[in-house]
């Protein structure tokens, strides 16, 4: 039996790197509507919690006036047996329930732009009872290409693993746990 010998093909180099910058400039749109993130977090080992101060630069891309922002906040989705999430799935609702495992995010401070105002108080669920999607007013529209800091304090309460989330032992599975801005879909 003989072996395959990988070849490079130089016909087909020169059309995959034009295919490459092709695909890279169609993506390049799509970046466009992706918040930059940066995050400060500290792990609390003994409580099993993250405490993180997070700052977002996002750019309004589209052509509309944006007078809401919306946040998902996905630890919130094991904060108890009323929200969404868990009430979709029975067994593992029951589970928690039952051991006491509640996961949560807690915003402690929110602030546009350079003003000091807190407006953590401000922050709206979507659905009553279940603080996964929350929605956050904004007191002055963002205009078409116009940009805002967002700067956030939060807390996060790890429960024992569930999902993508969580700790067992000294080993942390820690994923999908900061705030994230909603995407703007016109």
């Amino acid at each position: 039996m003989s072996k395959l010998k990988p070849q490079l093909r130089p016909g087909l180099f020169l059309p995959g790197i034009i295919l490459s910058f092709l695909a890279g400039s169609a993506l390049s749109e799509e970046a466009l509507r992706v918040a930059s993130y940066d995050i400060e977090v500290q792990l609390q080992l003994a409580e099993k919690s993250l405490s993180a101060r997070e700052h977002i630069r996002y750019t309004n891309h589209s052509d509309y006036l944006i007078d809401t922002l919306y946040f998902s906040l996905y630890p919130n989705a094991f904060r108890d047996e009323n929200s969404l999430f868990l009430r979709g799935y029975e067994k593992l609702r029951k589970r928690c329930k039952r051991e006491n495992n509640w996961a949560s995010l807690d915003i402690k401070r929110i602030v546009l732009g350079s003003d000091q105002l807190d407006l953590s108080s401000q922050l709206m669920p979507l659905s009553e009872h279940d603080m996964t999607v929350v929605k956050l007013p904004l007191a002055q529209s963002l205009r078409p290409r116009e940009s805002l800091d967002i700067h956030i304090e939060f807390d996060v309460k790890l429960p024992e693993v569930i999902d993508r989330l969580g700790y067992r032992g000294d080993n942390f599975i820690i994923a999908q746990w900061f705030p994230k801005l909603g995407v703007f879909e016109g």
